[in-house]
């Protein structure tokens, strides 16, 4: 299997996941079924968010790794498109994303594995790859999320970034990243 799409979700969102698990079924059904895979974890907020991404890296037998959030949107060939880019080999594969805050007026994020840290600029964000992004499995599972539910995946990402030796850009959007500050359950 080249490619774990990996889902942590609660009780109290299976609307939003069940869009999201559905557009996921409907690109991979028939066309990538020995390449992809849908995993996800779902509890009732018994366990942190990190403790959950911790758990799906570790039931992953594939070898590049995934998270979709379950109140995210992708494109239509987000899955078509990772796959292309995982031909590439590389550590991590990265691609555009566009960041909407409160319904508010989306702006670009860039991932690079070369930028030094975050920034939010006014144009746009520029990110080190976290979690969203395209990852080896065997570089992702050597660093822990650490066991909370907030700012587990900035600190990930920051102890992910000097194992990253090899970019693969996928120079298009293909993840929009909806925050909500009155739906976001990580934060309550």
């Amino acid at each position: 299997m080249k490619l774990s799409i990996l889902i942590p979700t609660l009780e109290s969102r299976k609307e939003q996941f069940k869009k999201i698990s559905e557009e996921l079924s409907k690109q991979i059904h028939n066309k990538y079924d020995n390449e992809a895979i849908v995993i996800y974890h779902l509890d009732n907020k018994e366990k942190s968010v990190g403790q959950k991404r911790n758990e799906l890296i570790t039931k992953a037998n594939s070898d590049y790794v995934v998270f979709v959030d379950d109140d995210d949107r992708i494109t239509g060939d987000y899955v078509k498109s990772i796959l292309d880019g995982i031909e590439s080999k590389a550590d991590v594969i990265t691609f555009g994303v566009d960041v909407s805050i409160n319904g508010g007026k989306a702006k670009p994020c860039i991932y690079s594995k070369d930028f030094t840290e975050d920034k939010n600029l006014e144009t746009h964000y520029e990110r080190i790859p976290n979690h969203i992004m395209c990852i080896k499995r065997d570089i992702a599972k050597v660093v822990k999320f650490p066991n909370i539910s907030n700012g587990e995946d900035s600190a990930w990402a920051k102890k992910l970034h000097p194992l990253l030796e090899t970019e693969y850009k996928i120079d298009k959007t293909l993840y929009y990243y909806d925050f909500n500050s009155q739906t976001t359950e990580a934060q309550k």
